[in-house]
């Protein structure tokens, strides 16, 4: 489970910094995108669309906080989701601008999408799940114990200044 684990967030992650950069890529067209959708300030969000999915994307391949990354990303991909299903039956949009300047190739149907990013969601539920356990492995409790004193030695930092009788928390 946890090589699952790190190829699902490997996966999931190079996804959304792929996307990133092809949206980066093209920026101004996708704010155009953006405007299809509703008023004109939505073409704001745009560069902060962006950024948000590039930091996802290091967040997951450098696995920091693998389990709470990968939380968000499932919710920004919920909320995309629904913004696209909102385009697609409402405005009669049929390509989301997920991947930049790559959507322009891809002549699909709109329900592709929504599978694509429910194939996402599903990834990214192994990362969610194993996380705590790998965790829990890798750092067990009682490893400080079988630590020899002299490699980490178990004393306050500033110690010999306190015993002068100097405070640095003064």
């Amino acid at each position: 489970m946890k090589y699952l684990s790190y190829i699902s967030t490997t996966i999931l992650g190079l996804m959304f910094l792929f996307s990133a950069f092809a949206k980066a890529w093209d920026a101004e067209a996708f704010a155009d995108m953006l405007l299809l959708y509703g008023p004109q300030w939505f073409s704001i969000g745009a560069p902060i669309l962006i950024m948000v999915e590039a930091v996802l994307g290091m967040a997951l391949v450098m696995r920091v906080q693998t389990r709470w990354t990968a939380i968000a990303a499932d919710c920004f991909l919920v909320v995309v989701s629904a913004t696209f299903a909102y385009g697609v039956f409402a405005k009669g949009i049929q390509d989301c601008g997920c991947f930049g300047i790559f959507s322009k190739m891809y002549t699909g149907k709109p329900w592709t999408t929504f599978v694509r990013n429910m194939l996402f969601v599903a990834i990214s539920i192994p990362v969610i799940v194993d996380t705590n356990r790998e965790v829990r492995h890798l750092y067990p409790k009682d490893n400080l114990a079988k630590t020899p004193r002299n490699v980490c030695p178990a004393r306050p930092p500033f110690q010999s200044f306190q015993r002068n009788g100097y405070n640095p928390n003064f």
